[in-house]
């Protein structure tokens, strides 16, 4: 064993170092060793970046909460169609207009009482017609928190018509139609997706 380490050592010792090394060693323009601590610094960054990134992304949609419901007569209004039509509960008020030509389509109008509720603040737009908060607050458009009482005032709308209400929430929007179902013969309300 004691060969093979000489052996090894001599083999070291024939190792010859590039020309011009020595004097720019002397010189001191060789370029320093980088330190451990940088190198996993540097491998670090990106890893530290990615978990700020999806931290703050949780952050933010925990903070919005869940999204707006929107109900009528306490029926909570999705994607399936909600009946509105005379036989509808007392409180829900569907009149109709006068109208011209016995064989044009009738135009109803419809008083549309809807409870939001929002966590935080959304704006509220109608295509036809205006809202009106229980504050005595009214427009095409209004600022709701909370949960709100609100009355959509539908004005004469006939069965080819259809009527939109646009609740945007965080970016995000959300548009209910009211619209005549030929189908089932009545008018329908519902969350168009």
């Amino acid at each position: 064993m004691n060969r093979v380490d000489e052996r090894q050592k001599e083999l070291y010792r024939s190792i010859a170092a590039p020309e011009g090394l020595r004097e720019r060693a002397l010189a001191g323009k060789v370029r320093p060793r980088r330190s451990v601590g940088r190198t996993a610094l540097k491998s670090f960054l990106p890893a530290a970046a990615c978990l700020f990134l999806t931290v703050s992304a949780m952050l933010l949609s925990v903070g919005r909460g869940s999204p707006p419901a929107l109900s009528l007569n306490g029926t909570a209004i999705t994607t399936e169609a909600v009946a509105v039509s005379a036989a509808a509960p007392a409180n829900l008020q569907v009149r109709a207009a006068a109208f011209a030509v016995e064989e044009a389509p009738v135009p109803e109008a419809f008083e549309l009482p809807l409870v939001l509720a929002v966590e935080g603040e959304a704006e509220v737009s109608v295509s036809t017609g205006t809202l009106r908060l229980d504050s005595g607050e009214e427009g095409e458009l209004l600022t709701v928190s909370g949960e709100a009482s609100v009355v959509w005032s539908v004005p004469a709308i006939t069965q080819e018509e259809t009527a939109e209400l646009c609740v945007v929430w965080h970016g995000e929007e959300r548009v209910y139609r009211l619209a005549y179902d030929g189908v089932s013969e009545c008018w329908s309300f519902q969350e168009d997706n």
